[in-house]
């Protein structure tokens, strides 16, 4: 009987830590289960969030908060050797439809992440989380609805290119100028009426592209800049300082013809 006993409790054991092995082994989640995984995790401040999901899981949870579950995570993903997301496209492919409208603050969970698009979709802020993402090389948001633009980018500092064309911001914030890497800047189509001193800090900057804002004025500061390009068409600069006249007619010799205030007297 002792012997039957001792079997029985070998057998009962075996299956027990079989069962704790297929636990451990199984990372397949359900769309509610990553939901509730993601709505239970430690905050530590309101810009870092303890890392306890895996990559996918998170963009699995962006697509479900925006109803875009049907988009193939395939198509929009690109990861690493080690399992890592390195480029996420999040554009919007759906002519005439909604867009993404939230981007979930675990963005910034994806710290291996170097290339991220975001076009065409119905953006209209950005969490501060994105500040996390130290290794992100080129960030594309044009076409949105944005009406700020986080300061805590100013810790992206590997940031090489930034596209935020045809969306509704009036001002960058100061943190732009901790942007030491980036060598394009485009701000096209936007209600810009005045740049930030510290823009002049982005010693690596080639290219800015500033056409049709409401610019009055420039930064004097940004006379230091020796870019290949620069675009100021539409805007209002006719009325500049003798330092900035100058800096723009080396870039173009004619940009006060392609302002919208023409007839102005210049200052002198």
């Amino acid at each position: 009987m002792i012997r039957n006993c001792f079997s029985v409790t070998i057998i009962f054991t075996s299956l027990f830590f079989c069962f704790l092995q297929a636990q451990e082994n199984d990372q397949s989640y359900t769309a509610d289960q990553v939901e509730s995984k993601i709505s239970m995790e430690t905050v530590n401040d309101t810009h870092h969030i303890e890392r306890d999901i895996s990559d996918q899981e998170v963009v699995t949870a962006i697509l479900r908060t925006n109803n875009k579950m049907k988009w193939d995570i395939n198509n929009v993903a690109v990861y690493n050797n080690e399992g890592r997301l390195i480029s996420l496209n999040l554009n919007n492919r759906e002519v005439g439809k909604e867009g993404i409208k939230i981007l979930n603050p675990q963005i910034g969970l994806l710290t291996e992440l170097k290339q991220l698009f975001l076009n065409d979709n119905d953006l209209t802020s950005l969490p501060s989380q994105l500040g996390e993402l130290t290794k992100l090389e080129k960030l594309e948001i044009r076409n949105n609805s944005l009406i700020s633009f986080p300061a805590s980018i100013g810790k992206c500092i590997s940031l090489k290119s930034i596209d935020i064309r045809s969306n509704q911001l009036e001002e960058l914030p100061p943190e732009i100028g901790e942007l030491k890497q980036l060598e394009t800047l485009q701000l096209w189509g936007n209600k810009f009426t005045s740049l930030p001193q510290e823009i002049a800090d982005c010693v690596s900057l080639k290219e800015l592209y500033l056409r049709g804002n409401r610019l009055n004025t420039l930064p004097l500061s940004i006379t230091k800049f020796k870019l290949k390009y620069i675009d100021v068409q539409d805007n209002y600069l006719c009325n500049q300082p003798q330092e900035i006249d100058k800096w723009l007619k080396k870039h173009n010799e004619k940009y006060e013809s392609v302002q919208k205030c023409k007839g102005e007297k210049r200052f002198q």
